[in-house]
């Protein structure tokens, strides 16, 4: 019964794998301003929508803190000839409580899985006193290799038909149709599709980055202590 317990606790860690790392850089990605900066630079923000760039500088920040906030609705004011208004439509700020929503799911699903991948790590070593560290690298690398397969998944759905990918994206994440706007809303003018493919690409390569250098530590760990156990026993 213990045997059995330790195996499903051991792949339901290989299941947080991914979601961890995941979870981590859409967090990470939510809050770089250099990232909304990047869309900015990359799509001409300034020139489409006719704000100047400090002002979408400062509304970024803004935005950023108001994913990190108990602010139930956004407000953003913009300038332009001495007036100022509203940068976003009521429509779009409802959709950006939604997305709001969705942020913090993520964030309590990271620190989920975090909770679980510590107390997993942590209780194998105190419960064998060290001795199973092995087989916890085991896992380790379970976890990366599944973790791996997720990305190269989603990688080619990115690039084969992020279309698709986004569209279906937002028919699970949103039970309305807030986010079906018009072109020359503001959101859509900031953020275009482009943006978020490129976002999806940096989440998946970072994922990916880090499964190399974890796993692959792993690993390696595992396969040089198992070839000089082997050297070892061949040698007595």
């Amino acid at each position: 019964m213990l045997k059995i317990l330790t195996i499903i606790a051991g792949v339901l860690f290989v299941l947080c794998f991914p979601v961890l790392l995941i979870t981590s850089n859409v967090r990470y990605a939510v809050n770089s301003q250099r990232l909304y900066e990047y869309s900015f630079n990359r799509y001409d923000v300034a020139d489409v929508t006719g704000i100047d760039r400090p002002q979408l500088d400062h509304a970024a920040h803004d935005m950023i803190h108001y994913f990190n906030s108990n602010q139930k609705l956004i407000d953003i004011k913009v300038t332009d000839e001495g007036d100022q208004a509203d940068l976003f439509s009521p429509e779009e700020v409802a959709h950006l409580k939604d997305v709001k929503h969705l942020i913090h799911i993520a964030y309590w699903v990271q620190i989920g899985t975090l909770v679980y991948a510590l107390t997993f790590i942590v209780g194998t070593l105190a419960i064998s006193r060290g001795r199973r560290w092995r087989w916890l690298l085991g896992w380790f690398v379970g976890g990366g290799v599944f973790t791996m397969v997720l990305m190269l998944i989603v990688g080619l759905m990115a690039i084969f038909g992020f279309d698709r990918f986004f569209l279906d994206f937002h028919h699970l994440s949103f039970s309305n149709n807030l986010w079906e706007m018009n072109d020359w809303d503001m959101l859509p003018l900031m953020f275009p599709e482009g943006f978020f493919y490129d976002a999806t690409k940096f989440i998946v390569v970072a994922t990916a980055a880090e499964v190399v250098l974890l796993a692959g530590i792993a690993g390696a760990v595992l396969y040089k202590t198992r070839k000089k156990k082997a050297q070892v026993t061949n040698g007595s």
